[in-house]
């Protein structure tokens, strides 16, 4: 396609402001078309022959004005024009005809109806929903936690109350466990390839981030031996269940072995469970087995809705209320309407009723998945939101990403959950089953990807 560039009128003022507003114009004539991808900040400075920051700025502004939005890693959009009055206008977060399976997200099902049921429950009692609105203990309030105590216990395993701290999304309960148990400069411990968000807090804490071997039931206790010994950890951060990417899980054995390593160094484990859920009778979490060694995290954004912005963590009571502070120090405190609608969900049966039709839906999206790709190194679970593909020798992982996206598919490669560069990571890539629109969507963007493992890498150059 060839390259937009804005027709400036040589008016007086700052460049980047005339770029803005020459982007604007476009948008309202039509020239620019929504969800159009505008140039790159180097290819229009070079273009225009003005500075890469220039045209950052006016980008910056055209985003200010609601013109236009960023997608991380993959540029800048157009908006398109404003929406009329009295309307919501909510953006899609890829350009249009792209297929996403690179986000772990839960299916797409309608819950409006559920929404609109527990909204009704909750205002059938004013008193209570005015006092929703107001200031809540840093844990959360005493009966939210029984009803979230009761919707995590597992088989033997069941917490209580006083163990729950509630949290705004697993995300966010990264955050707090990480403030809690740590301090700048301090060694934590992890998957060789582990999930970007916790990653990506570790720095902002400017925590020192170690990576440990893995097979296919997650991290060598050998190495995980090995690394205490050497490094002194604080924390070791894992996810022992459908573990993200490579949807490794611990037996057993192994979890023992992690638990009495952990036990002899004084490492406190974070234990990432966001998915667990989703697996019909799945292994007892690390909680279950070392209470006072393990603080576990969860959430409802992969099980029933990511924009609920709803997570828990069960932690040792010892720490229990450092934890709570430091969710005070972050946000005061998790939405008690939200978490309201979330217990109102679990109280009524429909987050029962949702998180089985997940797994229905995911354990069929995952026999499509073995169909199409079969012959091909794959690793999923029924009840897990993504696969783990093993690139064969043609393909490099960034290569194969790119050749994806090319065709119309998104993916994520091994590169995007290695830890720095301490190693060097795998030919493989995870692809997501739930953020599919449709099981058609789903077979069309995996048979693309097997057309693409079929042919071979592409030239690095184009033929002459």
């Amino acid at each position: 396609m060839t390259i937009w560039v804005p027709r400036l009128k040589g008016v007086t003022g700052p460049r980047y402001r005339e770029i803005a507003e020459a982007i604007g114009a476009a948008i309202q004539s039509g020239e620019l078309q929504a969800d159009q991808r505008l140039p790159t900040h180097r290819s229009l400075a070079e273009a225009l022959e003005v500075t890469t920051g220039t045209v950052t700025r006016a980008y910056g502004e055209a985003e200010r004005k609601g013109w236009v939005y960023g997608v991380v890693g993959r540029g800048t959009f157009v908006r398109g024009r404003e929406p009329s009055a009295g309307q919501w206008q909510f953006l899609e977060a890829t350009a249009k005809g792209l297929i996403e399976l690179n986000i772990n997200r839960p299916l797409n099902r309608n819950r409006a109806d559920m929404l609109s049921d527990a909204m009704a429950a909750l205002t059938a009692f004013p008193k209570d929903l005015n006092r929703l609105l107001d200031y809540q203990p840093d844990v959360g309030i005493e009966a939210h936690r029984e009803v979230i105590s009761q919707w995590v216990a597992r088989g033997p395993w069941r917490p209580g109350p006083d163990q729950l701290v509630i949290s705004n999304g697993g995300q966010h309960a990264i955050l707090v466990a990480l403030m809690t148990l740590t301090r700048a400069g301090d060694t934590v411990l992890c998957e060789a390839l582990t999930y970007p968000g916790f990653t990506a807090v570790a720095h902002q804490l400017e925590l020192s981030v170690r990576a440990l071997v893995m097979d296919e039931q997650g991290i060598l206790p050998e190495a995980l031996e090995a690394a205490c010994r050497q490094h002194g950890p604080r924390v070791l951060f894992c996810t022992p269940t459908l573990q993200n990417p490579t949807t490794a899980t611990m037996s057993p054995e192994r979890r023992q072995a992690v638990l009495d390593i952990c036990e002899q160094y004084g490492v406190t484990i974070i234990e990432d469970d966001v998915s667990a859920g989703l697996w019909t009778d799945g292994p007892a979490p690390l909680a279950a087995m070392a209470p006072e060694r393990v603080v576990h995290i969860g959430s409802f954004s992969k099980t029933l809705a990511g924009g609920l912005r709803v997570g828990y963590l069960v932690a040792p009571r010892s720490i229990r209320a450092r934890i709570g502070a430091a969710v005070r120090a972050t946000c005061w405190m998790a939405s008690p309407l939200m978490v309201a609608l979330v217990c109102e969900w679990i109280r009524s049966g429909a987050a029962n009723q949702l998180l089985e039709s997940q797994r229905e839906e995911l354990a069929a999206r995952l026999d499509i998945a073995r169909e199409i790709l079969t012959g091909y190194q794959l690793r999923g679970h029924p009840g897990g939101l993504h696969l783990w593909l093993i690139l064969p020798d043609t393909w490099r992982g960034d290569e194969f990403v790119g050749a994806a996206e090319r065709r119309g598919v998104l993916i994520m490669g091994a590169a995007t959950f290695t830890i720095g560069r301490q190693s060097v990571p795998p030919h493989a890539v995870r692809i997501s089953l739930g953020a599919a629109t449709s099981r058609d969507q789903l077979r069309f963007g995996l048979v693309i990807i097997r057309d693409l493992l079929r042919d071979g890498s592409e030239p690095a150059f184009p033929a002459m």
